[in-house]
């Protein structure tokens, strides 16, 4: 099977949805709408999304409903599951009936989508899934709905703005309690979400527990004692990012709090943390950023794959 897109997927109304992953930012739940009296297609209302409005969509009316028919505007106190996007520099959300995983798709069976808000359609778990063209739903929602689109920040630029150097390096995102990390694109596997983790006794901090990734047994690790924090819960709610050592073939699922979003840097912007930081926290990061939006530590998946309390059982193995 060919390697394909790497999308996260939701479901909505019995049907499966993927979008590449480095255009998602969060996956919301249980989001309280405000209502907005704009009559426009499959527009539902904003929610608050880091101190801003973010306007919400339904996939379903955009793809299905009549050209000038209007969603009914939702009550505020309704909760919605909604996943907010970034395509071309532009924030949106789409309401979600559930978040699936976040996964490599084989592209064997691809097919064209026949709409231009749908790509691909492809084959996923015994049903189809229709990729979602978020350039296309992007650009239609900047001309047809500027009105609901927040003026952008000096932070709102697109990622990689002023840095489409060859050399660039691509990153995602995330944060875990109040800071963000950043993790090299070709460190990472997939995002999970869903697990459960069977916990481990007599053992460090650092190794929580296993997961069970479609019957292959990956370790569950926390770096929130390293860096001063409490040890996390291990809740199926919890998101992982699954890191990947190719030259040594093994990998491990870190715990995180949210994925923020890729972003590309070039490798000069990386900064030496050797005195800014614990030297155990040193041990797994290639470097720091400070960014117009705070500092955002690298971590190297291979480093914390190699972390000293993982050696005893990856000898054993």
């Amino acid at each position: 099977m060919t390697s394909g897109p790497h999308l996260t997927i939701f479901q909505k109304d019995g049907f499966h949805y993927g979008i590449p992953i480095e255009e998602v930012r969060e996956v919301i739940h249980g989001a309280y709408l405000i209502p907005a009296p704009v009559q426009v297609k499959g527009f539902l209302g904003f929610f608050d999304f880091r101190k801003k409005l973010c306007p919400v969509f339904d996939i379903q009316a955009l793809l299905d409903q009549k050209p000038g028919e209007a969603e009914e505007i939702p009550r505020a106190e309704a909760p919605r599951n909604l996943i907010v996007v970034e395509s071309g520099g532009i924030v949106f959300a789409l309401w979600i009936g559930k978040y699936v995983e976040s996964v490599n798709i084989g592209a064997d069976s691809a097919a064209p989508g026949g709409k231009p808000l749908v790509d691909q359609v492809l084959r996923y778990k015994g049903t189809s899934l229709s990729r979602l063209n978020l350039t296309f739903l992007g650009s239609l929602i900047q001309e047809s709905n500027a009105e609901l689109l927040p003026p952008k920040g000096p932070g709102d630029a697109s990622p990689g703005a002023g840095e489409a150097d060859a050399a660039a390096r691509e990153f995602l995102c995330f944060t875990i309690d109040t800071l963000e990390f950043g993790i090299p694109l070709v460190d990472l596997v997939e995002v999970i979400e869903g697990c459960s983790v069977e916990p481990l006794f007599k053992t460090n901090d650092f190794l929580r527990g296993l997961i069970n990734l479609r019957g292959q047994i990956i370790a569950c690790v926390d770096i929130s004692g390293i860096i001063g924090l409490p040890k996390r819960r291990m809740e199926e709610r919890n998101q992982y990012l699954l890191l990947q050592d190719r030259e040594r073939d093994l990998d491990l699922a870190l715990c995180i709090d949210t994925i923020t979003k890729k972003r590309s840097f070039h490798p000069s912007r990386i900064q030496s943390v050797a005195s800014l930081l614990n030297e155990e926290l040193c041990s797994y990061l290639l470097g720091v950023i400070e960014d117009g939006e705070g500092r955002i530590f690298i971590l190297s998946g291979p480093r914390v794959i190699a972390s000293k309390y993982l050696e005893p059982y990856q000898e054993q193995g």
